[in-house]
C-alpha cells in the first residue's frame, strides 16, 4: 500500500500521467488532421494552377477574338454625330464570320 502522507503526491502523478496520455492523444490527432489538410492543400493548389492556365488561355484567346473585332465596333465621329466605320457590308459579314470561328 501507500502510506497516508504520500496519497496526495500518488494521486498527483496519476493525475498528471493521465494528462500526458491525453496530450499524446491529441498530438497525434492534430498531426493526422494536418497531414490531411496539407494533402488537401496540394490537390487544391494543382487544381487552382490548372484553372489558372485555363484562364491564361481563356484571356490570351478573347483578347485575339477582341483585337480581330475591333474593325467591326470602331466609330468614326464627325462633328456630333457617330458614323460607323466605313467598311462594306460584304466585308463586315466576313470579318464577323472570322470572329465567329475563332470564338469557337
Amino acid at each position: 500500500g501507500v502510506k497516508k502522507e504520500h496519497f496526495q503526491r500518488l494521486k498527483v502523478q496519476i493525475g498528471a500521467a493521465r494528462e500526458r496520455q491525453i496530450d499524446i492523444e491529441r498530438k497525434t490527432s492534430r498531426e493526422k488532421r494536418e497531414a490531411e489538410i496539407e494533402a488537401l492543400k496540394v490537390k487544391l493548389t494543382a487544381k487552382v494552377d490548372a484553372v489558372g492556365k485555363s484562364l491564361d488561355e481563356v484571356e490570351e484567346s478573347a483578347k485575339k477574338v477582341e483585337e480581330a473585332s475591333q474593325p467591326l465596333s470602331e466609330t468614326l465621329i464627325v462633328g456630333r454625330q457617330a458614323k460607323v466605320n466605313t467598311m462594306k457590308s460584304g466585308e463586315m459579314v466576313a470579318l464577323a464570320d472570322e470572329v465567329d470561328e475563332k470564338i469557337k
